[in-house]
């Protein structure tokens, strides 16, 4: 039988600890040194909690999760096709974060990605504009996007209104093909262009986003030429082509009045602000 491979990385916070093996006491759940093996699959019996690294290998029934399954930090699942992401979902604890990585194309409708604080999506050609504006996570990484201009424009235009996403603080978009037309992106956003300024996050936010964020970061982001409105409810939003390919979204915790992007244009051409680091 030949298997295609799909990898599903889960990042996860533990909020509780179950055995998953009849007279063991209650705390983590050693792992035994096979899972580790490549190519070792793991029998019928995964439930309970474990801890970070860890590896399961899905070849063939019965090897199926048998019960609750809470990872502690990362692990990396390898199945087959008839195998979905939406049932592994169904059967894995996590509320952390969540790396999805798929080798051919499977939507993933799961309820469980739309509120995780993190949420990583290596292969997200199938999303829409309609599946962006239903998640509702802090930071979010989007890679091999096939979202339109257009798309992210209203995005962001609903944003502006004060109707979208209230948890998110950082969104990157990636193509792995197509150049984004900044632009179209930035179309009747009213922005104005800041120079120089510095983002800054939470300590415990960065520790636990390390593997979401797609550049180098640690206590500060530096953000060089960004384009900045600010929504109806107050919150500033910074956009930065990170490239003919990437685009950046920021949204800073503090509130600002309106005033702030008032009487700015599009594009290239918008207002300059510069600020000093």
């Amino acid at each position: 039988m030949i298997l295609r491979t799909l990898l599903l990385i889960l990042i996860a916070q533990v909020t509780w600890c179950q055995i998953g093996q009849p007279g063991q006491a209650p705390g983590q759940v050693p792992l035994d040194p096979g899972y580790h093996q490549p190519l070792e699959p793991i029998k019928n019996i995964l439930q309970g909690s474990y801890g970070n690294n860890v590896t399961l290998y899905f070849r063939n029934s019965p090897y199926r999760v048998s019960g609750d399954l809470t990872v502690e930090y990362g692990v990396t699942m390898d199945i087959e096709t008839e195998e979905t992401p939406e049932s592994l979902l169904n059967q894995t604890n996590f509320n952390s974060g969540l790396i999805l990585n798929a080798s051919i194309r499977f939507e993933v409708t799961n309820d469980k990605r739309f509120n995780v604080d993190y949420l990583k999506i290596r292969n997200s050609e199938w999303m829409t504009s309609s599946s962006l504006e239903c998640l509702q996570n802090k930071i979010i990484h989007l890679q091999n996007s096939y979202l339109m201009e257009t798309e992210i424009n209203s995005f962001l235009h609903n944003l502006k209104n004060g109707n979208g996403n209230k948890r998110l603080e950082v969104l990157t978009i990636e193509s792995e093909e197509e150049e984004f037309d900044f632009t179209a992106v930035l179309n009747g956003l009213e922005t104005i262009v800041t120079e120089n300024q510095v983002y800054s996050m939470d300590k415990s936010t960065i520790e636990g986003a390390g593997h979401f964020l797609p550049f180098y970061l640690w206590r500060n982001i530096i953000l060089h030429e960004t384009h900045d409105f600010v929504t109806q409810d107050g919150r500033r939003v910074s956009i930065q082509s990170g490239g003919p390919r990437a685009i950046r979204i920021f949204v800073w915790k503090s509130k600002e009045s309106r005033k702030r992007g008032n009487g700015g244009v599009d594009g290239p051409a918008s207002k300059k602000h510069c600020s000093v680091i």
